[in-house]
């Protein structure tokens, strides 16, 4: 068995991601981030691991550098950890803030 982690843009059979790559606003999103638009994207709505799960299928099929920001130390550990299974751990960095 390969546990070996897929490369940024190759995508595993079994990806939980690919739900959402055949959703028209996926497309649509997608196509924003390969024309370099919008520099800002705020996902409202989402629960669980749903914006990780989006998040993660966005950057392996855009190849763009993602910026995530979380109110909650929690909320962004959560993210993250979801995001290394999805990505690999040399495509995320977790910057946790230095104020307590």
């Amino acid at each position: 068995m390969n546990d070996q982690q897929p490369t940024p843009g190759q995508k595993k059979k079994s990806d939980p991601t690919n739900l959402y790559r055949h959703h028209k606003l996926y497309e649509i999103l997608r196509k924003e981030l390969d024309q370099g638009q919008p520099e800002t994207i705020n996902l409202q709505g989402l629960t669980g691991s749903s914006a990780s799960l989006l998040s993660g299928a966005l950057f392996n099929d855009s190849g763009s550098q993602f910026l995530a920001i979380f109110p909650e130390k929690d909320d962004a550990a959560y993210f993250y950890n979801d995001l290394l299974s999805l990505t690999g751990e040399e495509s995320v960095l977790f910057f946790p803030s230095g104020y307590k």
